[in-house]
């Protein structure tokens, strides 16, 4: 019987996008089709008030929460791109697993994700990077002490990402 594989999680960012991408155009959806049917609404109305203000509000609070959300969904699509470049571009380094953490600032479903803390050492130089995974719904302790791919740019090593796929690909929960 097969379990669960580990799965990553959304970051904070992405669901932001998400929320304020559908927020902005549902108001923004109210705001022109209320324009559209202005004749008929005043008509209805007919007491003197004015439910084209109304509309331009809802259109132009959908345009600013799309905006705000476009604008973090464009940050994540970057984000992506940047970490497909760094595997396909293929230079990694081996690094040691060095602890297991559990993110206490986040949670989801009453659960706080893990992420994995990695080292390498440079032997030309002797300098200890220190690597920071992505967050993962589930953790294993037997993690610790193995060796994981870090793809990095070779100019850059703040610029990296941390590949669990080796790690991850025979650890399933019941």
């Amino acid at each position: 019987m097969a379990g669960k594989k580990i799965v990553k999680v959304f970051d904070g960012k992405t669901m932001c996008g998400i929320v304020f991408d559908f927020m902005g155009a549902f108001f923004l959806a109210i705001g022109i089709m209320g324009k559209m049917n202005l004749s008929h609404l005043e008509r209805s109305a007919g007491r003197g008030e004015n439910p084209e203000l109304a509309f331009m509000i809802f259109a132009f609070l959908g345009l600013v929460f799309l905006i705000v959300g476009s604008f973090f969904s464009f940050q994540t699509v970057m984000e992506v791109r940047r970490k497909k470049a760094l595997l396909k571009e293929g230079y990694y380094i081996m690094a040691c697993v060095t602890d297991l953490c559990q993110d206490t600032s986040i949670s989801y479903n009453g659960h706080n994700p893990y992420y994995v803390k990695c080292r390498y050492v440079d032997e030309m130089t002797g300098i200890c990077h220190v690597f920071r995974s992505e967050l993962m719904k589930d953790g294993d302790p037997d993690m610790i002490g193995q060796e994981v791919k870090v793809y990095l740019n070779k100019n850059d090593f703040d610029n990296y990402v941390v590949s669990l796929d080796d790690l991850t690909k025979n650890i399933y929960f019941h």
